[in-house]
């Protein structure tokens, strides 16, 4: 949920930082929530052609949210 709250907020202007956000919010443990939020940005799920449920389960299906890929996400996300 915590994903999708920041897709659907950015477009209004209130996303804030997701970044210093997900480092902070109870000391960083959301590691699904920074996976499904990069993905959702780099498939351009913020354009509305697909349904949250049909993207999870697509990302499911292709291993993208693998254990070992979650870590890589988490890593590049807060590298930048």
């Amino acid at each position: 949920m915590q994903a999708l709250e920041q897709i659907l907020s950015e477009p209004l202007g209130i996303g804030g930082d997701p970044r210093r956000y997900w480092k902070e919010q109870d000391d960083g443990i959301h590691v699904l929530a920074v996976a499904l939020y990069s993905l959702m940005k780099q498939q351009h799920f913020p354009d509305g052609q697909e349904a949250f449920p049909a993207f999870l389960n697509r990302m499911i299906q292709s291993g993208a949210l693998s254990s070992g890929h979650i870590e890589e996400l988490n890593k590049a996300f807060f590298a930048n």
